[in-house]
């Protein structure tokens, strides 16, 4: 075993390697990396794919957090993740629209002015943003005087980023008010239902029964906002990063499962407009993604893409798909559920048919873990699963069970859940924040 000096000398050289690297990716896209202070994008800012990025930031956030979880005393350590409020301050900022009020002026405005605009104490509102400030979300260019930078600007409201953190900050701090006695309590412990989940505990002083999807159907304001924040959780997972990283020029025929709108399948319809494509969803849902495309796409694109409305739960009507595939659905359900929508699926797939299942993958400690094929290994001496490089992947999971009662998987779990639905577990692709995980028709 190494000496704690080793592992502070081998983590200085892992943060050294991971910055110079992130450094070249910046300057390879024809500008340095940008000052915190600016709000203009940087053009890898808007880059459809950054996945070498993505890895490189992933070891270094796990190297960072490690070394400073070596050197530290671990009573700093401990209660610096115990007294984290940095969610408040962001909520705070949210709601009351306070990077729209900056605008995009790096003079910034005083607390006092600032707080006249967004109807909040100044006192108060300076204490908020110095502590958002000093996590670099915000500037404080004067005394009490506040303007956006790099990372404030995302707080837009028109941004859905903005619309994702709210999400973040209200319903699961909600949700953890109730978690504790959610799962030791005799009645809910046990349960897997999304009618029994922490979230749903919290709100039964409202008088509401039934999940969380239920209760945004008498909430369509909140509705309204959970959809644009869906968006915003596509970059955060860099969902589009795989459609360069996968064959698709193979691929003649996809059929996008639980499709929403199409934000997979429409960006693969623009640049392989070759590949027939279906979109599964509900009635609904189906008719929203018509407008979207009509509006997004030329005549001679729409000829390649056929919308139908089914609910995947009672049949996929769409068989010998070349690709059959699934984001972000998987981990609303229990496994019974899940397992029974694979089946559904494998019922239609021709002898060549695949199925790709994107979502967050949790990896465990287990060092033995990262041999699995497809699957890069964190470098020594950082956890096995690259620890709090990949900490917003163990962040979604917990707030899938405040909010769902569901949760996301490790690869194990995926590969038990296909074999249970008669598939074959061919490959795993890793995407950094997410995976892909690839499935054939078991036919022994």
């Amino acid at each position: 075993m190494s000496s704690g000096a080793d592992s502070v000398h081998s983590l200085l050289t892992l943060i050294t390697e991971s910055a110079t690297s992130a450094l070249a990716q910046y300057e390879q896209h024809g500008m340095s990396v940008p000052s915190l202070d600016t709000i203009a994008p940087h053009p890898l800012d808007l880059e459809e794919d950054v996945l070498q990025l993505r890895k490189i930031i992933r070891t270094l956030e796990a190297a960072c957090d490690q070394l400073c979880a070596t050197l530290a005393p671990p009573v700093t350590s401990i209660v610096n993740r115990g007294q984290n409020l940095d969610w408040v301050g962001l909520q705070v900022a949210v709601q009351a629209k306070i990077a729209d009020a900056l605008g995009t002026s790096p003079n910034g405005l005083h607390v006092s002015s600032l707080g006249s605009i967004v109807g909040i104490d100044p006192g108060k509102l300076s204490r908020i943003l110095r502590m958002l400030a000093s996590r670099h979300i915000f500037t404080e260019v004067n005394d009490n005087v506040f303007c956006n930078n790099r990372l404030s600007i995302l707080l837009l409201s028109k941004n859905n980023i903005s619309s994702l953190v709210h999400m973040n900050t209200t319903l699961a701090p909600k949700a953890a008010a109730a978690f504790h006695n959610n799962i030791t309590q005799p009645e809910t412990r046990f349960s897997n239902e999304t009618t029994s989940s922490a979230f749903m505990q919290s709100i039964r002083s409202e008088g509401f029964k039934g999940s969380f999807y239920d209760w945004l159907q008498v909430n369509p304001a909140v509705q309204k906002e959970f959809a644009h924040a869906m968006g915003g959780l596509g970059k955060v997972m860099g969902s589009l990063s795989i459609l360069h990283h996968f064959p698709w020029a193979d691929v003649s025929t996809l059929c996008d499962v639980g499709s929403g709108i199409g934000s997979f399948s429409l960006p693969l319809a623009k640049s392989f407009s070759a590949t027939h494509i279906t979109l599964i969803d509900l009635p609904d849902i189906i008719e929203q993604a018509k407008a979207h495309w009509a509006k997004e796409l030329s005549p001679n694109i729409h000829r390649t893409v056929t919308f139908i409305a089914a609910n995947f739960f009672d049949s996929i009507p769409s068989q010998n798909q070349d690709i059959y595939y699934i984001r972000n659905i998987m981990h609303n359900w229990p496994d019974a559920d899940a397992s029974k929508l694979l089946c559904n699926i494998r019922s239609v797939m021709g002898l060549h048919s695949r199925i790709l299942l994107h979502e967050y993958v949790l990896h465990t400690l287990n060092p033995l873990a990262s041999l699995i094929k497809g699957r890069e290994q964190a470098p020594p001496p950082l956890l096995p699963n690259y620890g709090s490089g990949v900490i917003r992947s163990h962040y979604q999971d917990m707030r899938m069970l405040l909010i769902h009662n569901a949760k996301e998987r490790t690869l194990d779990e995926f590969v038990a859940l296909g074999q249970s639905a008669g598939l074959k577990f061919e490959r795993f692709w890793d995407m950094a924040d997410t995976g892909v995980i690839e499935f054939t028709k078991d036919v022994k």
